[in-house]
């Protein structure tokens, strides 16, 4: 896991808390079928932010991701929702929000495997997707679609 993950998230952190506390008996597989669903979550999330990014659309994208609801005075609804969904779903799969929609996490492991081999693998596809994808996105004149 990235350093960022395992020392400086609060939200893992918490996840880790509540694994230590809580019973085994409470803990669960997650399902197989539903475990590739989980995998493209934070994927979809971060063409979302290039999307709002590179268009310069007016939403707060903090709202996608836990870290601001620990930030008592200044955290949003959106915010609070997605950090106590992340720990309510944890308490049954652990670490349920770091593996399957943290964006930032998953954006760091992205950046952090390598292969090891001379062809282009899934990652890297995945990769030059992204990278198209904010090259597209900055072409397109925003007078023309904003109006």
């Amino acid at each position: 896991q990235p350093v960022y993950c395992q020392f400086i998230c609060p939200h893992g952190n918490l996840q880790r808390w509540a694994m230590k506390v809580l019973p085994a008996r409470w803990k669960r597989p997650l399902p197989e079928d539903g475990k590739w669903v989980g995998r493209w979550v934070p994927v979809m999330l971060l063409a979302v932010v290039l999307g709002v990014s590179f268009l310069q659309l007016d939403l707060d994208l903090a709202g996608i991701e836990p870290f601001d609801a620990y930030l008592i005075r200044g955290a949003g609804l959106a915010t609070i929702v997605v950090a106590l969904a992340g720990l309510a779903v944890s308490l049954f799969f652990p670490m349920a929000y770091c593996k399957f929609g943290c964006p930032t996490g998953w954006l760091l492991e992205f950046v952090r495997k390598r292969t090891g081999k001379d062809e282009f693998s899934v990652r890297d596809w995945m990769g030059l997707g992204l990278l198209g994808l904010a090259v597209a996105l900055h072409m397109v004149p925003l007078e023309w679609i904003l109006g």
